[in-house]
């Protein structure tokens, strides 16, 4: 049920008031294993999460903690027993990875790794909420140009003119494009972005993002094809790198 995840407001029979008791969603970093088991009004209530950051109880809000994220796992749409996620909740989450299938010698290190009961290793926090929050700073401090700023808008775009798209990227996905790519260049250390950064992510960020036609959808990867054929198809910005500015 919702209030599972988003908590519940029960009476205090010896403070004589009813208070918030807060469910597993009130943390930094929410694991939801195979998401697309809860019931589309528990998914309702994580929508909310996920978009607000905040949860309503009885008409009340509860902000949730910085930082948030929620990270899932999904078992495929078409097994039995599962809801498939709403297009808005969808939109929601910044990036999607397939994992694919372990070749056979990742297949041989994992039987080896787990032959044998161990003990779950401890793990200590490298980092905290203030960390998270400097380098957030710390990206948007990134230039990017107006060329570039173009063509994420350009290969967005383009997405909701592809054939065998019913619905594509919305301008929230445009953004969410902008600070991954954002992510990459800081990684490689540089305080500007290039089409390069964009291309690197556009299809983890966009590709679940894209509503299929019925017919399009029977072909295995049709998103991901989509996203990597408007990639190739779309001029990139060709300015010379030492025209970048950098913010102080």
């Amino acid at each position: 049920m919702p209030s599972d995840i988003t908590g519940i407001r029960y009476f205090n029979m010896k403070e004589q008031e009813f208070e918030f008791l807060p469910g597993p969603v009130f943390a930094n970093i929410v694991m939801a294993d195979e998401i697309n088991r809860a019931t589309p009004k528990t998914q309702a209530g994580m929508l909310e999460c996920m978009a607000e950051r905040q949860v309503t109880v009885d008409g009340e809000r509860h902000p949730l903690p910085f930082p948030f994220m929620v990270v899932a796992t999904q078992n495929p749409i078409e097994s039995s027993g599962v809801y498939e996620l709403p297009e808005a909740q969808l939109d929601r989450f910044l990036v999607s990875v397939s994992m694919g299938v372990p070749n056979h010698k990742q297949t041989v290190e994992i039987l080896k790794k787990y032959d044998s009961s161990e003990d779950t290793p401890e793990l200590s926090a490298v980092a905290g909420s203030a960390d998270a929050e400097e380098a957030r700073k710390e990206l948007d401090k990134i230039y990017v140009s107006d060329d570039v700023y173009s063509y994420i808008v350009t290969v967005c775009e383009a997405t909701r003119r592809a054939e065998g798209v019913e619905l594509g990227a919305s301008p929230r996905a445009a953004l969410a494009l902008l600070k991954v790519a954002k992510c990459f260049a800081g990684i490689n250390g540089r305080g500007y972005l290039l089409p390069d950064d964009i291309k690197e992510c556009a299809v983890n960020v966009l590709a679940h993002r894209l509503i299929m036609s019925a017919t399009a959808a029977l072909k295995p990867g049709a998103a991901e094809k989509t996203v990597k054929d408007i990639l190739d198809s779309t001029p990139a910005p060709t300015e010379d790198q030492s025209s970048y500015k950098f913010k102080a």
